[in-house]
């Protein structure tokens, strides 16, 4: 390495670096956040996903006491009532 002396720049030219410097940081700072969400939203669908199964499972059950209950038929959740099938 050369002995020569530091030389000072013109504040003008490095701005452009320093500008760089803090978008690049900025911009790793927004996708830090946006992981953070991500994972977040990724437990938050696991969680509806699992909670929507034991709503379909407790349908079926629901479905089948009524079934057993009244024979096969069409149930209206609208009015309340039960139509029969003739089988």
């Amino acid at each position: 390495m050369s002995k020569e002396k530091v030389k000072a720049l013109d504040p003008k030219e490095v701005q452009p670096l320093k500008d760089n410097t803090f978008q690049q940081e900025s911009t790793l700072i927004e996708i830090g956040k946006i992981e953070a969400d991500f994972k977040e939203l990724k437990q938050r669908k696991e969680y509806l996903l699992e909670h929507l199964e034991t709503l379909e499972s407790e349908r079926a059950s629901t479905i089948q006491k009524l079934t057993e209950k009244y024979g096969k038929g069409y149930i209206s959740t609208q009015d309340n009532t039960f139509t029969p099938v003739e089988e």
